[in-house]
């Protein structure tokens, strides 16, 4: 055991990627850049809060993860699972109590998302065709976290949307490459419909994502416009390549397109601020 191990297990790069929603949130709902110590400490939250998701999601994970003998800590022996499950309530903890000293606002949606995070892992997830919506809804929820630190839901609420149905489109993607390690684990979507029909599902996901970010052009302005652009014939190609059968393909041309759109969420608030 070592802390190194902690840190993997908490998925440090997804962790700042959450951070980094919180911070574009409160970009956008400040209508300017700016830091201060309540959108830091958000930040921090929202970190602890990530980790613990990620951590509780290994602990009910372990004997598929065992079974498709993969490296992560808890499935390797190297946190054992009574550890790995006091960490994440820690972390949940941390998080929430960080909330406390922010705003109202900002601890409700700890309070709430830890609590979804939680149930997600333990009972969701076994349905994994609801837990494609949580894991979305965990994402889009930055935005509104970092919004609810400036007191303005508006416009985090609308970069938001296309985020969730972007995660959302990702998700069944990853459903359909995990198809044969679910089987008598879980029940996801490409059991239940077929792994064709769930690409077609997340290919419509793509165009929901597209379209609603559409939207966001008319408060981030051109810069946004220009990366949004960008973005258009990746998300299609990764709900294409979805349909036809290769979802890992799939998966990283989301993520792709997902980081065009948060470059573009980020520069665009250099648009917004000066109006």
């Amino acid at each position: 055991m070592a802390i190194k191990d902690y840190l993997i297990i908490m998925r440090p790069v997804n962790a700042l990627m959450a951070a980094i929603g919180v911070l574009i949130g409160f970009f956008v709902g400040i209508g300017y850049y700016g830091v201060n110590l309540n959108v830091i400490l958000a930040m921090i939250s929202v970190i602890f809060i990530s980790g613990a998701g990620q951590v509780i999601n290994d602990y009910y994970d372990y004997e598929i993860d065992k079974k498709a003998k993969t490296k992560r800590p808890v499935a390797s022996g190297k946190i054992s699972r009574k550890n790995a499950h006091y960490f994440a309530i820690a972390l949940f903890a941390t998080g929430t109590l960080i909330a406390v000293f922010i705003n109202l606002y900002v601890l409700v949606i700890a309070m709430a998302m830890s609590i979804l995070f939680y149930s997600y892992s333990a009972f969701i997830q076994k349905r994994k065709y609801f837990g494609n919506a949580v894991v979305a809804l965990g994402t889009a929820m930055t935005f509104i976290y970092g919004g609810a630190v400036a007191m303005n839901f508006t416009i985090p609420i609308m970069l938001a949307i296309p985020a969730f149905f972007a995660n959302l489109g990702r998700e069944v993607s990853k459903d359909i490459e995990d198809l044969a390690k679910d089987k008598g684990v879980k029940k996801t979507l490409p059991m239940l419909i077929g792994p064709q029909n769930a690409g077609y599902m997340s290919f419509i996901w793509s165009l929901f994502a597209i379209g609603t970010g559409y939207i966001v052009i008319y408060v981030l302005g051109t810069l946004y416009a220009l990366f949004y652009v960008i973005s258009i014939p990746v998300f299609a190609y990764a709900g294409i390549t979805a349909i036809t059968g290769k979802p890992s393909k799939s998966q990283k041309f989301y993520k792709v397109a997902m980081l065009v759109i948060l470059i573009g969420f980020l520069l665009g608030n250099v648009t917004f601020g000066t109006i």
